[in-house]
């Protein structure tokens, strides 16, 4: 059985009655990297600055915009897109504004 010096210090402290406050916190690894893509007509000009910067780190954000693109346009990488992505990432829609 193989036994980390940390599980024994953790034991032991809480045999001898020691506080939480008292053991040090172990710690946990870079949090997992997320993606977010945007796909966008005209309106998406811009936003990847602007959402990266409100964003964790641990964000990767993509942008994906078409001037004067219809929402047909604008969605047509979605396919591709979706193979390549996970539970943990987002997909935003911008479109349709040409539409009209």
């Amino acid at each position: 059985v193989n036994v980390s010096a940390e599980e024994v210090t953790l034991t032991k402290n809480l045999k001898l009655g020691a506080l939480d406050s008292d053991i040090a916190p172990v710690e946990n690894e870079q949090p997992a990297r997320r993606k977010l893509v945007i796909l966008a007509d005209s309106h998406g000009r811009g936003l990847q600055s602007i959402v990266s910067e409100r964003l964790p780190r641990n964000y990767e954000v993509e942008v994906f915009f078409m001037p004067n693109g219809k929402l047909k346009h604008v969605t047509s990488r979605l396919g591709n897109l979706l193979n390549k992505l996970t539970a943990n990432d987002s997909v935003v829609v911008i479109g349709g504004t040409n539409d009209v």
